[in-house]
C-alpha cells in the first residue's frame, strides 16, 4: 500500500517536471520572421504604384473614372483629364459658339472645323480661307504687284512706274537708274528729269 501512495505521488510531479520541461522548450524555440506586406495590386483599395488615384491610372492599373485624380489623359476612362481629374472632354462642334478643341477661334480653323475669314484668329494658312494667316490672324492674301494697282510694290522705282517691268516715271516721280525714268535721266537726287 506505501508503494501505491508513493507512485501517486511521484506522479503529479512527473507530469508537472514535463509539462515544465515543455513549456521550457517553447520558450527555446527561433522567432517567427514577421509577415512581409502584400503585394501591390491594383485592387488592394490603397493609392501605390504609379496609380493617379486608388485602383486606377497609371501605368498597370484600370483607366480611372470622372472625379477620379489623374496626371494624364490616358489616366482616365473619359478621355481627358482637366485640373488633375478625370471627366468628360468637351464637345467640339464648330458650332457650339466657342473656341474649343482645335479650333483657332470661335468655330473655325483646326483640323476639324471650316475654315476662318479674314480677321479670325490662325496658326497656319491652311486655317484660313484665304490660305494667308499673318501674325496668327487671317489676311487678304497678297495680290501680286502689278502696274496698275496703284501702288508701289514689287521692284517698281515710283507708284507703278520704273522697273524691268512697269513703263518709265514721269519728271519728278523717284528712280533708281536712268531706265526707270521715260527721259532716261535719273538724277543724282533719285527723281527722274526732262528729257
Amino acid at each position: 500500500m506505501k508503494l501505491h501512495k508513493m507512485m501517486l505521488v511521484i506522479a503529479p510531479v512527473l507530469l508537472g517536471t514535463a509539462f515544465l520541461t515543455m513549456q521550457v522548450a517553447r520558450s527555446q524555440e527561433a522567432p517567427k520572421p514577421p509577415e512581409e506586406a502584400p503585394a501591390a495590386t491594383c485592387h488592394d483599395n490603397v493609392k501605390n504604384q504609379d496609380e493617379s488615384d486608388v485602383d486606377c491610372g497609371g501605368a498597370k492599373c484600370p483607366k480611372c473614372g470622372v472625379g477620379k485624380a489623374c496626371t494624364a489623359e490616358t489616366d482616365c476612362k473619359p478621355g481627358a483629364c482637366i485640373n488633375n481629374a478625370c471627366d468628360h472632354p468637351p464637345r467640339t462642334t464648330c458650332i457650339d459658339q466657342q473656341k474649343n478643341g482645335t479650333e483657332t477661334d470661335v468655330d473655325c480653323g483646326g483640323d476639324k472645323c471650316p475654315k476662318c475669314e479674314d480677321g479670325k484668329g490662325c496658326a497656319s494658312n491652311a486655317d484660313c480661307k484665304t490660305g494667308a494667316c499673318e501674325s496668327n490672324t487671317c489676311a487678304a492674301p497678297k495680290k501680286a504687284p502689278t502696274c496698275f494697282d496703284n501702288e508701289k510694290n514689287g521692284d517698281e522705282a515710283d507708284v507703278d512706274c520704273g522697273g524691268p517691268k512697269c513703263p518709265g516715271c514721269n519728271a519728278g516721280k523717284q528712280c533708281k537708274v536712268k531706265s526707270d525714268c521715260r527721259s532716261k535721266v535719273c538724277s543724282d537726287a533719285g527723281t527722274c528729269g526732262e528729257g
